[in-house]
């Protein structure tokens, strides 16, 4: 039975990673015949990680604050640990929203009408 993390053209399982290495949730490539995907209906979810990366960003300029001015290095090292913590956690938190959540992969190259119904 396919699932929402089956490519609609080759009908394979695309795996976490193919999802965790695209910058975006349109910005899918399926690892077996590179077709072009993405996940349907996720504006809300990008809008939401802009607004996190926006939150994170404050956080590491509060951390550089935090530890004073005193040292060049530790007013660098503090907000790139932040954002860079941060920023994994909550590509991993995005990721698996996309994975296990409701989102169906669509094809970007191809219209709804090429589909095949039964691979999908």
């Amino acid at each position: 039975m396919p699932t929402g993390n089956d490519c609609p053209a080759c009908g394979e399982n695309i795996g976490i990673w193919a999802v965790f290495r695209a910058p975006f949730p349109n910005r899918i490539f399926c690892p077996h015949c590179r077709e072009r995907l993405r996940y349907g209906h996720t504006d809300l979810l990008i809008a939401g990680a802009v607004c996190a990366f926006v939150a994170l960003t404050v956080l590491g300029l509060a951390a550089a604050l935090w530890v004073g001015f005193g040292d060049v290095v530790q007013v660098v090292v503090a907000p790139v640990a932040v954002l860079l913590l941060g920023g994994a956690a909550i590509e991993v938190v995005f990721v698996c929203v996309l994975w296990y959540g409701s989102y169906r992969l669509e094809l970007v190259n191809r219209p709804k009408t090429d589909w095949d119904d039964e691979t999908v």
